[in-house]
């Protein structure tokens, strides 16, 4: 795995790296207060408003898959903890909301975003010398330093935000996820993460979801895909994650022929239960236990390559 490149060429010199100004069975030990307490109204920073972001006029959806692709990528292998990503994928998408971010920028924000996420999750950074280095040198240290200010200036120093990663570790202890189930329940989270348009739900609805994904994907039909246990830590009903569900069902379907691969190079590993290896579900299959919600073709977000619903 190499990691070590520059993702979007330009003819810039590193100097215009500048940022721009702003623009205007459950264990009875599980409690859903206490540290949920504390975590929820921190949610307010999401969901994103994606409508914030249309003043971009270089950035696209997809030169940020590839971004958070490559960061996927550093953070295997550098064996980052998989909260580490999930913040610094947030920093960057907070932060395209608040200022106008050039094309040639958009890798050192990211690699901003990474470095920053380290010093809050990780006992040893990623020192500035290798991010520099990982870019194929596309910025020198003083301007990742600067974008780094920058970021912290955005957020007012509240960087120690609550991720999807975080919400679906705890939800998967009240859906008593075996070993399997979890890797493909992270595999499913991560796949998420290449999809900007997830950024309009909260964080801990995108992991309920997931699980609820994984229950029905992976468990037998004779099996619940919801239950009291989940809705009451989750504090979601089946019906409020129909939606995403189908957002979910519909990534997961098409995550073979996106080019965007890291994810599924790294869950496919045999200690990963090869987890991006195992088959998708149609539309079609898809089931509530607890809800009642028709299946149709107008529930899948965007067709993909083949009739789902053919059987």
């Amino acid at each position: 795995m190499n990691g070590n490149k520059k993702i979007f060429n330009d003819s810039q010199n590193i100097k215009d790296s500048k940022v721009s100004t702003p623009v205007t069975n459950v264990s009875p030990n599980i409690s859903s207060s206490g540290i949920d307490k504390n975590v929820s109204p921190n949610e307010n920073v999401d969901p994103i408003n994606t409508k914030n972001s249309s003043f971009q006029t270089e950035l696209t959806e997809q030169m940020r898959s590839i971004l958070i692709d490559w960061m996927i990528d550093i953070c295997e292998e550098h064996k980052l903890l998989p909260n580490t990503l999930y913040l610094a994928v947030h920093l960057v998408d907070f932060v395209v909301t608040k200022i106008l971010i050039k094309k040639t920028q958009y890798q050192l924000l990211g690699c901003a975003c990474l470095f920053l996420a380290t010093k809050i999750e990780e006992i040893n950074t990623i020192s500035v010398d290798s991010l520099v280095y990982l870019s194929d040198y596309s910025f020198d240290s003083a301007a990742l330093i600067s974008m780094e200010y920058t970021v912290i200036k955005i957020l007012d120093f509240d960087i120690n935000i609550p991720t999807r990663y975080y919400f679906l570790n705890r939800y998967s202890m009240a859906a008593q996820l075996n070993p399997k189930e979890l890797c493909f329940a992270q595999y499913v989270l991560e796949l998420t993460l290449l999809d900007f348009s997830f950024y309009r739900f909260e964080m801990s609805k995108v992991a309920a979801a997931v699980i609820q994904f994984t229950i029905q994907a992976l468990r037998s039909i004779t099996q619940p895909t919801w239950t009291e246990s989940l809705r009451f830590y989750t504090r979601f009903y089946e019906s409020d994650l129909s939606d995403l569900i189908f957002m979910i069902q519909n990534v997961h379907w098409n995550a073979e022929i996106i080019p965007q691969i890291a994810s599924q190079k790294k869950f496919a590993r045999s200690e990963m239960y090869c987890a991006s290896n195992l088959p998708s579900i149609k539309i079609s299959d898809l089931r509530f236990s607890t809800a009642k919600i028709q299946i149709t073709n107008k529930s899948c977000v965007s067709p993909g390559p083949d009739d789902q619903n053919e059987v």
